[in-house]
């Protein structure tokens, strides 16, 4: 039930493009608690094409460090009452490693013998089955102890100061439906032994400095819904084991570092309804297979090293509604079935439901612009400036385009 209202919400989302699938959560947020966001899609939709600075780290006071200490050394969780010993310590430890006396919000940490009153801690059966701590200032890094929750299904806590590395840990938390994990400092690679969570239907680990491949293993995880991994420093090229994720309706690894071409094998992911591959090093032409992701609402692949035509299939994704591929360097003439399908706004012939169509920028390429355009035309409406952006492009640089950044 929870993954359906879920979906729900995503698609609605979709739908009003008023933000991105990556912000919707399944359940309801405790008071005073932003929700998790994907912030480069964010920005590209609003039309912000640079990257977002991360703010300055902010090192605890020695006071705050000191009373921490204190209460941890205080606390006994053997007159806790409601969950196991190991759980009760494994959140101690997780209060210590990340300056809970500095949070924002610690109310009954520490101090209430049943850890259900804790903040942001969920229990159900006697086992913590939530942890929700997003943006409460948590400084730190993540214990090892955070793999000692038999049961926990959703783990938050996006938007602190989390630094360092992702505890390899953290594969033992086989129950685990959403990890959260965006808007940090964690650094290091993904560990490969997240392909043990065969549970997780929501990841997000956009905005830290994590580096590396993206591990084979995220194929592992077959009920995947959606996969967050912007503004990075990741490496190297998609997984081709990334076609294993049929469930798979948003993709998203834009500002990173990643090259390569595009994986055939992507076109197999059929359920997918938002791809954004933007500000990285990819190359080569587009395969045609992307024509098969039928359900597709919005594709970018802004900032990389494309070139070659567009392909016709891409005219088989009817329910496209943005499509961003500026500053690359595409060539030759735009496909009659792409003029076609924007001009159909995502599937429907009302021109009253053109509004459904958020978004086309084709500019900094080399499209053939036609001589002369006629007024009205598809581009000229869709997307303004297409013809004053264009380069021209001699045909021995299109094997090695020239890609021009912000």
């Amino acid at each position: 039930m929870r993954q359906r209202i879920f979906s729900l919400i995503i698609a609605l989302l979709l739908l009003l493009g008023s933000s991105q699938a990556s912000s919707a959560l399944a359940w309801t947020p405790q008071e005073g608690e932003a929700q998790p966001n994907d912030w480069q899609v964010k920005n590209q939709a609003e039309g912000d094409e640079s990257p977002l600075e991360r703010p300055a780290y902010i090192a605890p006071s020695e006071e705050s460090l000191h009373l921490t200490e204190e209460q941890v050394q205080a606390f006994d969780c053997g007159t806790v009452t409601d969950v196991p010993r190991k759980e009760c310590e494994a959140l101690v430890t997780l209060y210590q490693s990340t300056n809970g006396a500095g949070w924002m919000n610690s109310t009954n940490w520490l101090q209430s013998t049943t850890v259900g009153k804790w903040f942001g801690i969920t229990v159900e059966s006697s086992s913590v089955t939530s942890i929700y701590l997003s943006d409460n200032k948590l400084n730190g890094r993540l214990p090892d102890a955070i793999g000692n929750f038999d049961n926990l299904e959703i783990l938050n806590l996006s938007g602190n100061k989390l630094q360092g590395s992702i505890p390899v840990s953290i594969s033992q938390l086989s129950a685990m439906t959403y990890l959260l994990l965006n808007d940090n400092a964690l650094s290091g690679e993904i560990p490969g032994t997240i392909g043990q969570l065969k549970n997780l239907y929501y990841i997000t680990l956009s905005n830290n400095q994590l580096s590396g491949n993206i591990p084979p293993e995220i194929g592992d995880l077959l009920k995947l819904d959606q996969l967050i991994l912007s503004g990075n420093a990741f490496n190297g090229s998609i997984p081709v084991s990334i076609a294993n994720l049929k469930e798979l309706t948003y993709l998203s690894l834009s500002s990173n570092q990643l090259s390569g071409n595009i994986p055939l094998t992507i076109g197999s992911l059929t359920k997918m309804q938002a791809m954004d591959l933007s500000y990285n090093q990819f190359s080569g032409t587009i395969p045609a297979e992307l024509g098969q992701l039928i359900e597709l609402e919005r594709l970018y692949l802004v900032a990389n090293n494309f070139f070659g035509r567009i392909p016709s299939e891409f005219g088989n994704m009817v329910n496209l509604k943005s499509l961003l591929l500026e500053r690359n360097s595409f060539s030759g003439d735009l496909p009659v079935s792409i003029t076609k399908l924007v001009n159909l706004c995502g599937g429907t012939d009302n021109p009253a439901d053109c509004k459904l169509w958020q978004k086309t920028d084709f500019g900094h390429n080399c499209f053939n612009v036609p001589q002369p355009e006629p007024q009205n035309s598809f581009m000229t409406t869709k997307d303004p400036d297409w013809a004053e952006t264009q380069r021209t492009c001699e045909i021995g640089l299109l094997n090695f385009p020239i890609v021009l950044r912000p």
